[in-house]
């Protein structure tokens, strides 16, 4: 299935996860529901504004970013460039020169 059109990313909303169709509901929530044991039926009338198609896309989305993390197409430094607080901490250093330790960078992000 070609989720592309139905899952977005975007870094304001939701602190960048995937989203369905640029709302706030997340793949991520819908994961949830379904783990909870919530059907696809049951989500699509508890939130009227999305359909079927958009179960399924998250589904999809979900299934490949699995597959890429178990081959290791997603590399550490990909995952943290989405961490909301490894972001801030970068911002947090672009004015400092000295040299941070990786135990300070551990603490920070703590």
């Amino acid at each position: 299935m070609d989720y592309t059109k139905i899952i977005t990313i975007e870094p304001d909303k939701r602190s960048g996860k995937p989203c369905i169709r640029g709302t706030r509901m997340t793949v991520t929530d819908v994961l949830e529901y379904m783990a909870g044991g919530m059907t696809p039926e049951e989500i699509v009338a508890e939130f009227p504004d999305l359909t079927l198609e958009d179960i399924r896309a998250c589904l999809a989305f979900a299934a490949d970013r699995e597959r890429e993390t178990a081959s290791g197409v997603i590399s550490e430094v990909e995952l943290l460039t989405k961490n909301p607080k490894f972001l801030a901490f970068l911002d947090s250093c672009k004015n400092e020169t000295a040299t941070v330790s990786l135990d300070e960078v551990e603490e920070r992000l703590r």
